[in-house]
């Protein structure tokens, strides 16, 4: 009998440098084709570890990580 396939892992995140030009709405519509400061804060929060206490904090060259969006923020 074929074994069982495992599910697949949540897919990894995506790196990117941050730079000049970035906003965390223009990643937002970038990945998540979305500005609204749910999916922009979703960026933050993910790498606040890294980032700071604040979002504007983050720094020019910093890689970033965009995490998968969760399954109840997928668009319908």
């Amino acid at each position: 009998a074929p074994k069982p396939v495992p599910a697949p892992a949540a897919p990894p995140g995506i790196k990117h440098v941050w730079t000049k030009e970035d906003t965390y709405a223009d990643l937002a519509f970038r990945y998540y084709g979305s500005i609204k400061e749910t999916y922009w804060r979703l960026i933050y929060d993910h790498n606040k570890h890294i980032i700071g206490d604040h979002p504007n904090d983050i720094r020019v060259g910093l890689e970033i990580e965009i995490p998968p969006l969760p399954p109840e923020l997928m668009k319908k």
